[in-house]
């Protein structure tokens, strides 16, 4: 109802309904079940407001990463609000760095220092649908070159690396999928092959 109420910007209710989540008990917050600042950053997220999007979204990463099991699909929309909205503010090292940590997430280079052979390593590339955190982080890498002046090749050429990735690994990992996820990323496709 939350979501919803975010989605028509019915304000009045989405407050209400966060004032009762807020008044849930401590517990219910405690083990993952209830993630307030997550809702607070899908609404700004939603109202074009990333600086505050993303002090929320941080704070949720910070909760989802105390939590014993938390729902990794909650973890990588944090992850990919929070890179999206650093990418679009410039911010390409933060970007990097969490597009890096949801790349890794699932893997036993989780809370590693961030290299480059880490994320092109079979036990990253075979994770579900990580080619469309690949995608971000290709964006990244030519939103930078894009704005660089000296035009550095290096750059260029880890983009096109990226986006030779994706091009293998997108037809294995969307085989399974419904119809409408999968024009949606054949959508990627098209923008990975221009």
């Amino acid at each position: 109802r939350i979501l919803k109420a975010i989605i028509l910007e019915d304000d009045t209710s989405f407050h209400s309904l966060m004032s009762s989540l807020t008044a849930l008990p401590v517990a219910h917050h405690l083990n993952g079940e209830v993630n307030t600042d997550r809702l607070w950053g899908y609404y700004y997220l939603e109202r074009g407001e990333p600086e505050k999007s993303t002090q929320y979204y941080e704070r949720a990463l910070d909760h989802f990463y105390t939590c014993k099991t938390p729902d990794l699909v909650l973890v990588m929309e944090a992850f990919y609000a929070l890179t999206d909205q650093d990418t679009q503010m410039k911010n390409y090292d933060k970007a990097e760095q969490y597009i890096y940590k949801a790349l890794v997430y699932n893997s036993s280079f989780r809370g590693q220092p961030r290299a480059w052979r880490n994320i092109l390593h079979h036990e990253v590339t075979g994770e579900s649908y990580s080619f469309i955190h690949y995608d971000l982080l290709a964006n990244i890498y030519m939103a930078r070159f894009n704005q660089q002046r000296s035009k550095d090749t290096g750059t260029l050429k880890r983009s096109l690396l990226l986006y030779r990735l994706i091009d293998s690994l997108m037809f294995e990992q969307v085989r399974a999928v419904e119809e409408d996820a999968l024009i949606q990323f054949l959508s990627i496709g098209h923008k990975v092959y221009s």
